[in-house]
């Protein structure tokens, strides 16, 4: 069952990458907070389902350490100005908006020995920075963790907005939006700093989150055979076809068959490619080498074309530009044995598996 979450958008419109600035005061709220590289992954849409389960409950526990920060300063007598611009009322809203998110989720939120140590440094940094506060000072801190999670907020709702397809946009309530090109101040960057520390941390730790159940099986020396999938010859028509495509006016046509295996690095794969044609040109994340069964070709791999016939064998580097074409007057079959497995859990960003 799919859950679609409506939100009410608590940010700016604009998201689009700019340059890091964490140690410049100058720089605009919006360059300084577009820096991380999980809040642009999490609005493009990167994170998978996976990714999200962790990340959702460390963001509202980031926002649960900014509501306490600022009560602490109003205890203290400080954040008179912020108050008065009802900031209470503005992170009461959003977290109820994390409570509907971690409701959906069926998440709960993080307390005490769930908390990675970053986490754990983000809650103690924060109260610390909060003791250290004066009158000229409090109400800029509290302005600054307003902007924070509000943009955080509003990058975790366009990633959902992604993940539920169909849904009706996210809508923007004016009274709670803020003004993304203000500049920090002296009195704001460590805040500031200290929250983007906890974002590039909690990014580390998902990719890490990601490798870590691999990691694991390895360390345990046990095997991943498995008696219900024996091996077996690949032969045409054995494996999932992954990929079909003919583009005549490209000289494209090919097929791509996947050897069926579970696997949690190697992914082996059966090229075929008709007489005068080739497959599409391309380069992804995986590293593949090709052992050339039947047919005469040639292959690029960067810039270089190098002849083909069965029996050799040619390996392309990640990310480098390839494509194979058949020369010969028969079909050209290769396997191409990558990595995606690996690198599929590796990287974060939109991956094209072929």
């Amino acid at each position: 069952m799919t859950t679609i979450l409506t939100l009410d958008r608590d940010g700016p419109d604009a998201h689009e990458a700019r340059p890091t600035a964490r140690t410049a005061t100058s720089a605009s709220a919006g360059e300084t907070l577009a820096s991380s590289l999980l809040l642009k992954a999490m609005s493009a849409g990167w994170l998978t389902p996976q990714d999200m389960s962790m990340v959702i409950p460390m963001l509202a526990f980031q926002h649960e350490v900014a509501i306490n920060a600022v009560h602490h300063l109003v205890d203290n007598g400080l954040a008179t100005d912020a108050i008065a611009s009802g900031i209470l009322g503005t992170l009461g809203r959003q977290r109820l908006q994390y409570d509907k998110v971690l409701r959906a989720t069926e998440a709960v939120r993080l307390t005490g020995e769930s908390l990675p140590g970053f986490a754990k440094h983000l809650e103690h940094q924060s109260l610390v920075l909060c003791e250290q506060a004066n009158d000229s000072t409090a109400d800029d801190i509290c302005s600054a963790l307003r902007l924070i999670q509000a943009h955080v907020l509003a990058e975790l709702t366009r990633g959902l907005d992604k993940a539920s397809a169909g849904s009706q946009p996210l809508g923007v309530h004016a009274a709670e939006r803020f003004d993304a090109h203000g500049t920090w101040s002296s009195s704001t960057g460590p805040i500031l700093g200290l929250h983007l520390d906890f974002l590039e941390e909690l990014h580390a730790f998902m990719r890490f989150t990601r490798m870590r159940g691999m990691s694991d099986r390895i360390q345990a020396r046990v095997s991943l055979e498995r008696k219900a999938e024996p091996p077996i010859a690949m032969f045409p028509g054995v494996g999932q076809i992954m990929c079909e495509e003919c583009d005549d006016m490209r000289g494209i046509e090919f097929t791509v068959e996947r050897y069926p295996c579970t696997a949690e690095v190697l992914d082996p794969r059966v090229v075929r490619i008709p007489p005068g044609k080739s497959n599409n040109r391309h380069k992804h994340a995986h590293e593949t080498l090709f052992y050339f069964i039947e047919g005469d070709g040639e292959i690029l791999v960067g810039e270089e074309w190098v002849p083909v016939k069965p029996g050799d064998a040619v390996f392309s580097p990640r990310w480098a530009m390839h494509q194979t074409r058949n020369t010969g007057s028969t079909q050209l079959t290769l396997l191409a044995i990558t990595d995606y497995y690996l690198t599929s859990q590796v990287y974060v960003g939109k991956y094209d598996k072929i």
